[in-house]
Protein backbone atom coordinates (compact mmCIF):
# COMPACT_ATOMS: atom_id res chain seq x y z
CA UNK A 1 0.00 0.00 0.00
CA UNK A 2 1.25 3.20 -0.85
CA UNK A 3 -0.82 6.23 0.25
CA UNK A 4 -2.07 8.94 2.88
CA UNK A 5 -2.09 8.09 6.14
CA UNK A 6 -3.46 10.85 8.44
CA UNK A 7 -2.91 10.77 12.38
CA UNK A 8 -3.69 12.38 15.58
CA UNK A 9 -6.63 14.67 16.53
CA UNK A 10 -9.83 13.89 14.44
CA UNK A 11 -7.74 12.39 11.86
CA UNK A 12 -7.95 8.76 13.74
CA UNK A 13 -10.90 8.03 11.72
CA UNK A 14 -9.95 8.46 8.55
CA UNK A 15 -9.80 5.30 6.71
CA UNK A 16 -11.42 3.61 9.47
CA UNK A 17 -7.88 3.33 11.51
CA UNK A 18 -7.20 0.98 9.10
CA UNK A 19 -4.19 2.61 7.62
CA UNK A 20 -2.93 3.69 10.88
CA UNK A 21 -2.77 0.33 11.99
CA UNK A 22 -1.30 -1.34 9.09
CA UNK A 23 1.14 1.39 9.59
CA UNK A 24 1.88 0.60 12.82
CA UNK A 25 1.86 -3.29 12.65
CA UNK A 26 3.42 -3.54 9.15
CA UNK A 27 6.64 -1.04 9.72
CA UNK A 28 9.47 -2.55 8.36
CA UNK A 29 8.49 -5.91 7.57
CA UNK A 30 9.82 -7.56 4.32
CA UNK A 31 6.48 -8.78 2.53
CA UNK A 32 3.73 -6.30 3.61
CA UNK A 33 5.31 -2.92 2.55
CA UNK A 34 3.01 0.24 4.16
CA UNK A 35 4.23 3.37 2.28
CA UNK A 36 2.72 6.97 3.73
CA UNK A 37 3.09 9.37 1.40
CA UNK A 38 0.63 12.18 0.41
CA UNK A 39 0.00 13.22 -3.19
CA UNK A 40 1.14 16.33 -2.75
CA UNK A 41 4.25 15.10 -2.60
CA UNK A 42 3.83 14.89 -6.90
CA UNK A 43 2.46 18.53 -6.92
CA UNK A 44 4.47 21.38 -8.00
CA UNK A 45 6.66 20.60 -10.70
CA UNK A 46 6.62 18.34 -13.46
CA UNK A 47 9.77 16.28 -12.40
CA UNK A 48 7.85 15.82 -8.99
CA UNK A 49 4.80 14.31 -10.41
CA UNK A 50 6.50 11.90 -12.95
CA UNK A 51 8.60 10.42 -9.69
CA UNK A 52 5.30 9.89 -7.99
CA UNK A 53 3.69 8.67 -10.23
CA UNK A 54 6.41 5.97 -11.43
CA UNK A 55 6.84 5.29 -8.07
CA UNK A 56 3.44 4.69 -7.24
CA UNK A 57 2.89 2.69 -10.79
CA UNK A 58 6.21 0.29 -9.91
CA UNK A 59 4.76 -0.52 -6.23
CA UNK A 60 1.60 -1.76 -8.18
CA UNK A 61 3.34 -3.76 -10.98
CA UNK A 62 6.28 -5.30 -8.14
CA UNK A 63 3.36 -6.49 -6.02
CA UNK A 64 1.08 -9.45 -6.02
CA UNK A 65 -1.39 -8.34 -3.77
CA UNK A 66 -2.56 -4.47 -3.51
CA UNK A 67 -4.22 -3.49 -0.74
CA UNK A 68 -7.31 -1.17 -1.35
CA UNK A 69 -8.57 0.36 2.00
CA UNK A 70 -11.33 3.25 2.59
CA UNK A 71 -10.16 6.66 3.07
CA UNK A 72 -13.09 8.72 3.68
CA UNK A 73 -15.11 6.72 1.80
CA UNK A 74 -14.91 3.18 1.20
CA UNK A 75 -14.61 3.25 -2.52
CA UNK A 76 -11.10 3.71 -3.76
CA UNK A 77 -9.42 4.20 -7.46
CA UNK A 78 -6.62 1.37 -5.89
CA UNK A 79 -9.22 -1.13 -7.13
CA UNK A 80 -9.14 -0.30 -10.92
CA UNK A 81 -5.52 0.60 -10.46
CA UNK A 82 -4.60 -2.51 -9.24
CA UNK A 83 -6.64 -4.62 -12.12
CA UNK A 84 -5.12 -2.08 -15.26
CA UNK A 85 -1.59 -2.80 -13.69
CA UNK A 86 -1.92 -6.27 -13.00
CA UNK A 87 -2.10 -6.41 -9.34
CA UNK A 88 -4.88 -8.48 -7.44
CA UNK A 89 -7.07 -6.35 -5.84
CA UNK A 90 -7.30 -6.62 -2.15
CA UNK A 91 -10.70 -5.02 -0.83
CA UNK A 92 -10.98 -4.18 2.52
CA UNK A 93 -14.48 -2.05 2.85
CA UNK A 94 -16.97 -3.35 4.72
CA UNK A 95 -20.90 -2.47 3.31
CA UNK A 96 -18.97 -1.24 -0.17
CA UNK A 97 -21.08 -1.99 -3.24
CA UNK A 98 -18.28 -2.85 -6.03
CA UNK A 99 -19.00 -2.01 -10.12
CA UNK A 100 -20.88 -4.38 -12.11
CA UNK A 101 -21.01 -6.78 -8.88
CA UNK A 102 -24.34 -8.15 -10.49
CA UNK A 103 -22.24 -9.50 -13.31
CA UNK A 104 -19.01 -10.06 -12.06
CA UNK A 105 -18.11 -12.54 -9.57
CA UNK A 106 -15.03 -10.96 -7.81
CA UNK A 107 -14.10 -13.60 -6.03
CA UNK A 108 -12.14 -15.05 -8.99
CA UNK A 109 -10.35 -11.62 -9.74
CA UNK A 110 -9.87 -10.21 -5.94
CA UNK A 111 -9.73 -10.82 -2.44
CA UNK A 112 -11.92 -9.52 0.22
CA UNK A 113 -11.06 -8.67 4.19
CA UNK A 114 -13.23 -7.38 5.96
CA UNK A 115 -12.20 -4.53 8.24
CA UNK A 116 -12.73 -6.31 11.61
CA UNK A 117 -9.75 -8.73 9.91
CA UNK A 118 -7.87 -5.79 8.64
CA UNK A 119 -4.84 -6.51 11.28
CA UNK A 120 -4.44 -9.97 9.64
CA UNK A 121 -3.05 -9.38 6.14
CA UNK A 122 -0.48 -11.88 6.36
CA UNK A 123 -2.38 -14.91 7.20
CA UNK A 124 -4.75 -13.96 4.96
CA UNK A 125 -2.84 -12.99 2.16
CA UNK A 126 -0.79 -16.33 2.27
CA UNK A 127 -3.92 -18.47 2.17
CA UNK A 128 -4.89 -16.61 -0.84
CA UNK A 129 -1.51 -17.09 -2.48
CA UNK A 130 -2.23 -20.16 -3.37
CA UNK A 131 -5.04 -18.62 -5.72
CA UNK A 132 -2.81 -16.74 -7.42
CA UNK A 133 -2.91 -18.20 -10.53
CA UNK A 134 -6.88 -18.75 -10.85
CA UNK A 135 -6.80 -14.85 -9.30
CA UNK A 136 -4.63 -13.32 -12.00
CA UNK A 137 -6.14 -15.01 -14.65
CA UNK A 138 -10.02 -14.06 -13.49
CA UNK A 139 -8.28 -10.70 -13.67
CA UNK A 140 -7.20 -10.97 -17.51
CA UNK A 141 -11.26 -12.17 -18.30
CA UNK A 142 -11.99 -8.88 -16.53
CA UNK A 143 -9.77 -5.86 -16.73
CA UNK A 144 -11.67 -4.58 -19.96
CA UNK A 145 -14.92 -3.99 -18.14
CA UNK A 146 -13.26 -1.52 -16.48
CA UNK A 147 -12.11 0.45 -19.69
CA UNK A 148 -13.95 2.68 -21.61
CA UNK A 149 -12.98 2.55 -25.29
CA UNK A 150 -12.92 5.59 -27.55
CA UNK A 151 -14.37 6.16 -30.02
CA UNK A 152 -16.57 3.12 -29.78
CA UNK A 153 -17.58 1.08 -26.84
CA UNK A 154 -16.53 -2.61 -27.19
CA UNK A 155 -18.23 -5.63 -26.13
CA UNK A 156 -17.51 -6.49 -22.73
CA UNK A 157 -16.37 -2.67 -21.89
CA UNK A 158 -17.20 -0.27 -19.21
CA UNK A 159 -19.86 1.17 -20.97
CA UNK A 160 -21.12 -2.09 -21.99
CA UNK A 161 -21.36 -2.90 -18.28
CA UNK A 162 -22.76 0.42 -17.53
CA UNK A 163 -26.07 -0.16 -19.56
CA UNK A 164 -26.08 -3.70 -18.24
CA UNK A 165 -26.04 -2.14 -14.79
CA UNK A 166 -29.32 0.60 -15.93
CA UNK A 167 -30.98 -1.96 -18.21
CA UNK A 168 -30.95 -4.17 -14.70
CA UNK A 169 -32.03 -0.94 -12.71
CA UNK A 170 -34.76 0.11 -14.88
CA UNK A 171 -36.44 -3.78 -14.95
CA UNK A 172 -36.09 -3.90 -10.99
CA UNK A 173 -37.42 -0.52 -10.56
CA UNK A 174 -40.50 -1.57 -12.87
CA UNK A 175 -39.81 0.98 -15.58
CA UNK A 176 -39.23 -1.15 -18.56
CA UNK A 177 -42.26 -3.16 -17.60
CA UNK A 178 -45.04 -2.96 -20.49
CA UNK A 179 -43.10 -0.75 -22.79
CA UNK A 180 -42.89 -1.73 -26.53
CA UNK A 181 -41.28 0.47 -29.48
CA UNK A 182 -44.86 1.06 -30.66
CA UNK A 183 -45.83 3.32 -27.51
CA UNK A 184 -46.56 6.95 -28.51
CA UNK A 185 -44.20 8.49 -26.71
CA UNK A 186 -41.41 6.46 -28.08
CA UNK A 187 -41.99 8.17 -31.59
CA UNK A 188 -38.61 8.10 -34.13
Amino acid sequence: FRGTILTGGTWEMYSRYIRQTWQKIYAGDDEIHITAVHPREGMGSREKATKYAATYREDFLNSKFCLCPPGWATWTPRLYEALLLGCVPTVVADDNVLPYSRTLDYSKFSVHISEKNADKLKPILSAAEKRIGDLRKGMKGVWPAFVYNTPDPLPGDAFYHLMWELHFRAKTLGVMNGMTLSDPWYDE
